[in-house]
């Protein structure tokens, strides 16, 4: 029996091992439209944040699990821009998103489907509101964001088209004595190549 095991179990590490080994790398440039999930001292949300275009630029590798499963852990640049009034706020972050995928084949094309945690890191902001002040230096916004992201993307050979959307979990604000509350959301679409 305990040689049953350890056959077994060199079997499944040897197969993993062999599907490791396929990597793909990939690129893609994305618009992204974000704005800001925010609430007031009593909970109550506030409407006033209006969507605003950004961009995205993206790389990941994929590496093939088990069948048509995947893990994709990546790095991307990430403007976040959203509008209150007349004053406009930019916030650009590096995103590292830790994605599980399945990759469906239909005939000519291939779908794939992502989701996983990410992880980002505020590298500068900017605001149009009386002077230029970057939150993230002198403001009251953290640069560290948690949150979750899900993806679907079409591919045609290596081109690809991606639609995603990321949601933070972390309150961005710094005053820990206020029970208002900011929190990042985006959706993106893309274009890539996957090799």
């Amino acid at each position: 029996m305990k040689k049953m095991m350890i056959a077994a179990i060199a079997l499944l590490a040897g197969t993993f091992a062999a599907q490791a080994q396929k990597v793909h790398p990939r690129i893609e440039v994305a618009g992204n439209f974000s704005t800001n999930i925010a609430k007031d001292e009593k909970g109550y949300s506030i409407k006033d944040y209006k969507a605003l275009p950004g961009f995205r630029v993206a790389g990941a590798v994929e590496v093939d699990v088990l069948g048509p499963l995947y893990i994709a852990p990546g790095v991307a640049f990430q403007q976040n821009r959203s509008k209150t009034g007349d004053n406009t706020t930019t916030l650009n972050y590096i995103n590292v998103p830790v994605n599980l995928g399945l990759r469906i084949g239909l005939g000519d094309m291939t779908v794939s489907l992502e989701g996983g945690p990410s992880f980002s890191y505020g590298i500068s902001s900017k605001t149009t509101a009386g002077e230029a002040i970057d939150y993230f230096k002198n403001g009251g916004l953290k640069r560290y964001d948690t949150g979750v992201n899900a993806s679907a993307a079409v591919h045609f050979n290596k081109l690809y088209v991606r639609l995603g959307s990321d949601i933070g979990l972390t309150n961005i604000y710094k005053n820990k004595e206020s029970k208002e509350s900011l929190k990042n959301a985006s959706f993106y679409l893309g274009v890539g190549l996957r090799f």
